[in-house]
């Protein structure tokens, strides 16, 4: 039996039919029948497979008929198929057999005039041998575990002893020892996600669960702590040593065998469901609204704060970093749709590496922007503190909503104008602590980050929204835990220089929806910065209600996606503009905005950006 659990948001385990049925009469694909019947083996071979492939085997040895091998292998499945309940020794006998004829058939030499891809015994072979080493695996795993063995080898008990395949890991990045152990993707039906992704071809896709990454190099500690991995089983059988080879398919979506390039068979989708177990994006979105000191606390092992730069796999020099940054009242978990189809595009798997950007969201979004920039230059100086991966400086940065305004704020050289709206004395200029005016100086000066070359913002408010309005900044200002450390730093300020502030409605904004309203002096500034010049801008604009009116006026209201005006969601310098038909919440899951990433990163690969 798998083992169960109880449904999440994202995936929930079920039994797989060929695991838990065991068939009495043995069914068999037409050309087999064919044989059989012709042969007057029809009725041995529903009593006695085992003697009929053994009779087989002989006739095979010597005439080297194709489609005496193809009977050999379905014979030895279909058997092992009804023993390994009871027999699960002899079992493993007829799945090798099963999987060594059908792996001959697939990529011997001599069978290069007998086999073609279209006929229907190709695919019976490919499923023969996908369904036996999928079964050979089973029978060595405890309850759907299967354990990483501490010698490197996997070993399937026989009637006859045992079959021993040698493990060789097929990554740059991983070992073996970097697992603790690999659960079947078949045992998972994926509900939370919109799509399930995967590629089809040769091998069993698996979910490999690492190990605690926090003794491993300063890259792995951005990983999230329920790491695991998609990896598909490869068996090699034509050598005099068997050997399993375990292919990390987020690097190679394929293997070569002899002179063939062999697809692999790959999950995508139930390894990020499975990294997901548990987590509720309501209560982190909350969290980081409502609660926005606790995302500056120290995670359970005292490695990091909770907020900053999460990675979905280890940090890998050769690709592009694209990192999403969400909205307001949202958190990581909201892109996991776009995360899902971007990653199913080869060419964006192939040539860059998708992060995530968690940061308080109840706190001033001037004050997130700096945040972020501090844990990009953290992040950097841990990474590649001497600059030698040029990737590095090939940075995309999509953002949502506020996130958005987050992630264009990291492009901006806004010099002394954000500031003047405050005060006409420079910061360092005014009375203080220094540690204050340098928190003040982070948050209201930006200057451009001359790695990133590429900001995609969705849905984002350049002008404010009037959804962030009194009504709901006080509601917030109810609800939401005020961070302290930018309460004492802006009462601070006040208390000392009342007399050069000219301006205090920023000095008054201590939330996030309070910073988003469209009176705010912010905007005006923000929008006279200087972009950088290095920089491609992409814009995507939502919109809901171009056909509603309201009952009070004849004329159309403004188009809107319910909380962001297409006027405010405007981009002065963007590059592109794109519209689409949806709701500001769901523009990270449309499918719409998320074709239209796809899209700006492929192009900027075929441009060779």
């Amino acid at each position: 039996m798998l083992r169960s659990r109880a449904p999440s948001p994202y995936y929930q385990a079920f039994q797989n039919n060929y695991q838990t049925v065991f068939p009495r009469k043995l069914i068999f694909s037409e050309s087999t029948q064919v044989f059989l019947r012709t042969a007057n083996l029809e009725k041995r071979a529903a009593e006695s497979p085992a003697e009929v492939i053994a009779e087989l085997e002989k006739t095979w040895s010597t005439t080297r008929r194709s489609e005496i091998l193809c009977v050999i292998a379905e014979l030895a499945f279909m058997d092992g198929t009804r023993k390994k309940a009871l027999q699960p020794k002899t079992a493993a006998k007829m799945f090798c057999v099963a999987a060594n004829y059908s792996f001959h058939y697939l990529f011997s030499p001599e069978m290069t005039q007998n086999r073609s891809p279209y006929s229907p015994a190709f695919s019976n072979m490919c499923r023969c041998y996908n369904e036996s080493t999928e079964n050979l695996l089973r029978l060595m795993s405890r309850g759907g575990k299967l354990a990483v063995p501490p010698d490197g080898v996997f070993r399937v008990p026989t009637q006859d002893g045992e079959i021993v395949f040698t493990i060789r890991m097929v990554s740059s990045r991983w070992k073996l020892e970097d697992f603790d152990y690999f659960e079947f993707t078949s045992d998972y039906e994926v509900t939370g996600l919109k799509n399930r992704y995967r590629s089809y071809g040769l091998g069993v896709s698996l979910i490999a669960h690492c190990r605690s990454l926090h003794e491993k190099p300063v890259d792995y500690h951005y990983c999230h702590e329920n790491y695991s991995v998609p990896m598909t089983v490869f068996f090699r059988l034509d050598g005099e040593m068997p050997v399993a080879e375990l292919c990390d398919t987020q690097e190679f979506s394929s293997v070569e065998e002899g002179n063939t390039s062999v697809p692999l068979d790959s999950d995508y989708t139930t390894p990020l469901a499975y990294c997901l177990e548990g987590k509720s994006p309501n209560r982190l979105a909350t969290l980081g609204l409502l609660y926005p000191d606790e995302l500056l606390k120290r995670n359970p092992e005292g490695t990091r704060e909770i907020r900053g730069i999460y990675m979905a796999e280890p940090y890998d020099s050769r690709r592009i970093p694209v990192i999403l940054v969400h909205g307001l009242w949202s958190s990581p978990l909201s892109w996991m749709d776009m995360y899902n189809t971007l990653n199913s595009f080869p060419a964006i798997r192939r040539n860059y590496q998708i992060w995530f950007y968690f940061y308080p969201n109840g706190q001033p979004l001037w004050v997130s922007a700096a945040q972020f920039r501090d844990d990009l230059t953290e992040l950097r100086l841990k990474i590649d503190p001497q600059r030698l991966y040029d990737n590095f400086d090939e940075m995309i940065l999509v953002g949502h909503s506020m996130g958005g305004l987050i992630s264009t704020l990291q492009t901006l050289d806004t010099g002394e104008k954000i500031w003047n709206e405050i005060s006409d004395v420079p910061v360092y200029q005014t009375e203080g602590p220094p540690e204050v005016k340098t928190v003040l100086k982070s948050w209201f000066h930006y200057r451009q980050n001359p790695s990133v070359k590429c900001v995609i913002t969705l849905a984002t408010p350049f002008r404010g929204s009037d959804w962030a309005n009194s009504t709901t900044s006080g509601l917030a200002g109810m609800l939401t835990r005020k961070p302290t450390h930018v309460q004492e730093n802006l009462r601070r300020f006040q208390k000392e220089n009342r007399a050069i502030i000219r301006d205090k409605t920023l000095l008054e904004y201590e939330l996030s929806v309070q910073s988003l309203q469209t009176a705010s002096p912010f905007w005006k500034p923000m929008l006279a910065a200087q972009p950088a010049e290095w920089v491609a801008y992409h814009n995507i604009i939502a919109v809901n209600n171009a056909e509603k009116k309201s009952f009070f006026s004849t004329s159309p209201p403004p188009e809107s996606d319910g909380v962001v005006t297409a006027e405010s969601a405007r981009l002065p310098w963007a590059k592109t503009e794109t519209r689409i038909a949806a709701e500001h919440s769901q523009v990270p899951e449309d499918p719409q905005a998320i074709l239209e990433v796809a899209n700006i990163l492929l192009a900027r690969l075929r441009a060779g950006d």
